[in-house]
């Protein structure tokens, strides 16, 4: 959540809105894909416990991500640039 010297979403380094909580670590945002290093989209395969292939996706779960953050006091704001971002208090 927080770099200390910046990050891909802060290409100036000044941590100025909407990066400011970033640095404080009361921001973070997600893509809404699964990817790689070069950041293309993967297809993720995810498996049952007797090893069944139950989903293939290259979709985030973003309800699982909204249930995690909602209990940490973080409310979910989309942004344009389609990531998911969550701002959180104290």
């Amino acid at each position: 959540m927080s770099l200390p010297w910046g990050g891909l979403f802060d290409i100036d380094g000044n941590w100025t809105t909407p990066h400011d909580w970033h640095r404080v670590g009361r921001s973070v945002d997600f893509s809404k894909h699964y990817k790689d290093g070069n950041g293309n989209n993967l297809e993720v395969t995810f498996f049952d416990e007797d090893g069944n292939v139950t989903k293939i996706t290259e979709i985030i779960n973003d309800d699982k991500l909204d249930k995690y953050f909602k209990n940490r006091n973080c409310t979910r704001k989309e942004k344009e640039i389609g990531k998911i971002h969550y701002q959180c208090t104290k």
